[in-house]
């Protein structure tokens, strides 16, 4: 600044100085301090404001710190292929060395080796057994919560005088809303919330052995305890705001927010007590949308807003009673929020698909090249070749076939060698590898594809004959698209966990990820049936070496800033476990993987600008803190049914809660021919409370000295 504006700036905040009146100035502040209740306003809440406000600015202060460490990823480069002379021929059917990382493509015109050691870095574990951690959890969790209830009238009077001494502090110097005095007359169904979670925490707390294990390092147990101590003092402060209210309804609104409340301790504390893949920094490739942000936000307030306007017109005029309407929002809000959302995603994903239509397959048409990761497969791996022979048939391009045979111990390298001597509609290879993992093999397959797209199956997944891949391919004419996810259909017809399963995909994969595609929150492009640009994969160094990698190379193309798409005009029929057993294992394994994906990409993604991946967090830890709240809820639904006996009406708001969701789901099967399904709908309140078992179950598989998959 010149010297001489600078003098003329000071002369003037000098001028003003002088010029104040500091005889009234002085009064006043004498007059605040000999009679504060003259304010109309609640001073004692500047400090709480100011100390969550802190609380916030330290977290991204954290996500900052934590972006700042993040790791470098590499790129890959196409293999060097050396041909096996003839006279060596006769050894490839013998397993590779994989000290050495020997690895061997077969075609038909040759068999050749790389010129580079391809050894495993990490390949993907089987989680430990959860047994321990699950059993003593749940132990805990029950005797808190029954001691909890067996003294809940001296519990709630205490808590009650805490809740009313911290709306002295908060609303000082006024006084407190006369509705927070009657706090200890009657103990309604709300104060169970403190108990679920706090019961919840506790029991975390002790089955996870964060106390007595030394395996946990000392910051680790400091801040445990901290997130469990802190839970109360923090229900007690937004206790004293929300029961203010004497609406019934605005009271049992808010309820949400304290059940939510719980859900981010309870999801903070197994973040905290978890072993967690470091964060890693991805370059943005394109560019910004600009509205992105702002239309997710709107579509976040507007769904809120509907939520609560439909259901308290609900409520209003159906009369559910005054007990149970607390549990009646607690369970109907998230639900119909959830709905609107993605009601309104869905209309953003197709308004975006109409501004950028897709050309027809005979348009454009790249070379494809489909790869199929395979380990012990040798009882299906000839049909799933065969099925994708005959789907490119029907495509007009250059397609290849390439199986990663990932050391697999049966006859699956043979098996796939011969069927890829007998297609006719695709040329093939098949890529003999040491065991490294699914992942592993991928990205060997990777730099040996030769297509522009890469579709992706898996070994035990069958492509329709009808539909085939062809309508997946030409999305990638956008340059804007990055991913595409297929149809994905159960391919067994019978069974529970079938059954079970075509209600999830009909749910998340056709209502829900058109409506996340759209509002660019994509969680997942599932890896059973998805396509990619193979440049894009190289460039970003291809999938992780662990469990979850469809998921956490479809957040870190979103980083890029590539948008995903759903194309059910392409179909494969997926294998689904047969019995509970085989559920529990795959569902651990995908939770955990999930959480190792998403938590890697958490805090680097939202310490820059959120069109970049960031929302897609944002989202992620919403689903992680519903998580949280339905590990709870469960529970304090079957409280409200033991203790206020009015099952018929709870029965009722049950039914609403199953209506929405039933149409939805209704629609898509009929659209999809698999009506005859429908009424196992009825069983998603069972299915969802099984689901959240094996998510609990899969953070007890987390902690320090766990198989640790990622490198």
């Amino acid at each position: 600044m010149p010297f001489g504006a600078a003098a003329a700036v000071a002369s003037a905040l000098s001028a003003a100085f002088l010029a104040l009146d500091w005889k009234t100035w002085l009064s006043d502040i004498a007059h605040f301090v000999s009679s504060p209740a003259s304010i109309p306003f609640p001073l004692g809440a500047i400090p709480v404001v100011l100390g969550l406000i802190l609380v916030i600015v330290m977290f991204l202060r954290n996500a900052g710190s934590a972006a700042g460490r993040a790791i470098e990823l590499g790129s890959f480069s196409s293999f060097q292929e050396v041909p096996i002379p003839p006279e060596q021929r006769e050894e490839i059917l013998r397993p590779v060395d994989g000290r050495e990382g020997g690895i061997r493509i077969w075609r038909k015109d040759g068999v050749s080796t790389v010129t580079e050691a391809v050894v495993p870095a990490a390949p993907s574990l089987t989680p430990p057994a959860p047994t321990p951690f699950i059993r003593n959890m749940l132990v805990a969790f029950m005797l808190l919560v029954v001691t909890m209830m067996l003294f809940r009238h001296p519990l709630f009077y205490f808590y009650d005088r805490v809740v009313l001494y911290a709306s002295l502090i908060i609303y000082w110097p006024l006084s407190p809303p006369t509705a927070l005095a009657t706090l200890s007359v009657t103990h309604t169904v709300p104060d169970y919330i403190l108990i679920v979670y706090l019961s919840f925490l506790v029991a975390f707390l002790l089955a996870s052995g964060v106390i007595t294990s030394e395996r946990f390092p000392r910051r680790t147990v400091r801040g445990a305890i901290a997130i469990v101590l802190a839970y109360p003092v923090l229900a007690a402060l937004s206790d004293a705001f929300f029961f203010s209210s004497v609406d019934p309804f605005s009271r049992s609104a808010v309820l949400v927010i304290r059940g939510i409340i719980g859900g981010v301790f309870v999801g903070g504390l197994v973040l905290w007590t978890t072993e967690q893949p470091r964060p890693v920094r991805v370059a943005p490739q394109r560019p910004a949308e600009v509205g992105v942000v702002a239309v997710f936000f709107l579509s976040v307030a507007a769904s809120l807003v509907l939520a609560l306007g439909l259901l308290y017109l609900l409520f209003r005029y159906v009369g559910i009673g005054h007990d149970l309407l607390p549990i009646g929002v607690l369970l109907l809000l998230p639900q119909v929020a959830l709905t609107i959302w993605a009601l309104i995603g869905r209309g953003a994903y197709h308004y975006y698909a109409r501004q950028r239509p897709v050309p027809p397959v005979t348009v454009y048409h790249p070379p494809v090249s489909v790869v199929i990761p395979a380990f012990n497969e040798a009882a299906g791996i000839e049909e799933t070749i065969r099925a994708v022979d005959v789907a490119a048939a029907k495509y007009p391009g250059v397609t290849e076939i390439i199986v990663g045979n990932d050391g697999s111990s049966d006859q699956t390298l043979a098996v796939a060698i011969r069927a890829i001597l007998e297609l006719k509609h695709a040329k093939g290879a098949v890529v003999d590898l040491p065991h490294g993992g699914k992942a592993h093999v991928l990205n060997s397959i990777l730099r040996v594809a030769t297509g522009d797209v890469v579709v992706r199956i898996d070994a035990d997944t069958r492509l329709s004959a009808e539909w085939g891949f062809s309508a997946m391919i030409p999305h990638f004419a956008d340059p804007n698209i990055g991913g595409v996810q297929g149809l994905i259909l159960p391919l067994q017809q019978t069974g529970w966990t079938r059954r079970l399963r075509i209600l999830e995909i009909a749910w998340n994969h056709l209502f829900l990820r058109p409506a996340t595609m759209g509002l660019r929150a994509t969680q997942v492009v599932d890896g059973a049936f998805s396509a990619f640009r193979r440049s894009d994969l190289l460039a970003v160094g291809g999938w992780v070496e662990w469990n979850g990698e469809d998921t956490e190379i479809t957040l870190r193309l979103q980083r890029l800033g590539y948008r995903m798409r759903l194309e059910t005009e392409a179909a494969a029929f997926e294998d689904v476990p047969e019995n509970y057993a085989k559920l529990e294992r795959q569902r651990i394994r995908w939770n955990r993987g999930g959480i190792y994906a998403r938590y890697r990409h958490l805090y680097s993604s939202l310490s820059g600008p959120w069109a970049y991946g960031g929302l897609a967090s944002l989202y992620w830890l919403a689903l992680f803190v519903r998580s949280g709240l339905r590990s709870g809820l469960y529970v304090y639904v079957v409280l409200v049914a033991v203790f206020i006996p009015t099952l018929f009406h709870l029965a009722v708001i049950l039914a609403i809660l199953l209506i929405p969701r039933t149409i939805i789901i209704s629609v898509l099967l009929t659209r999809y021919h698999r009506a005859r399904w429908i009424p196992w709908a009825l069983a998603w309140p069972a299915f969802s409370v099984v689901k959240q078992h094996f998510a609990v179950k899969a953070w007890g598989t987390m902690f320090p000295g766990e198989a640790t998959e990622y490198a």
